[in-house]
């Protein structure tokens, strides 16, 4: 079973909550790009997230970004590390984050029933990859 979810999904999602929009693109086929402008004088704020590996009960991820969003993420993780779902570790002294779906509340229920196979990253969004146990 494959979940299609389309960047442009994703950025008029964000818009409309959070009143900023987010431009994704595909740099390779394990790695996005993450940008938003935050004012006209600001320069871009830019993050490319890496899949390093994935298997059923673990999804590795990097990211690189510049000294300030560095700090960004430091602070907010730190300021909201006991409000994060447990089963996701953010890591900003390696940039490492660490998702486990069998552990994420949210998540749960849906992993009872399907195992995660793979995440691919294409031009126009990205296909989650999951098969029925």
């Amino acid at each position: 079973m494959n979940i299609k979810v389309h960047y442009e999904e994703v950025a008029n999602y964000v818009e409309k909550h959070y009143m900023i929009r987010p431009q994704l693109k595909r740099i390779d086929d394990k790695t996005l790009e993450v940008s938003c402008q935050l004012g006209r004088f600001i320069p871009p704020m830019v993050l490319q997230i890496h899949i390093e590996a994935m298997r059923k009960d673990v999804v590795c991820l990097s990211y690189e970004c510049g000294t300030g969003m560095a700090m960004l993420i430091a602070g907010a993780v730190e300021h909201l590390d006991n409000k994060l779902p447990h089963g996701i570790e953010i890591k900003p002294e390696d940039k490492r984050i660490n998702l486990f779906p069998d552990h994420v509340k949210e998540i749960r229920q849906i992993m009872e029933y399907a195992q995660l196979d793979g995440i691919q990253i294409h031009e126009d969004g990205l296909e989650i990859l999951v098969s029925l146990r």
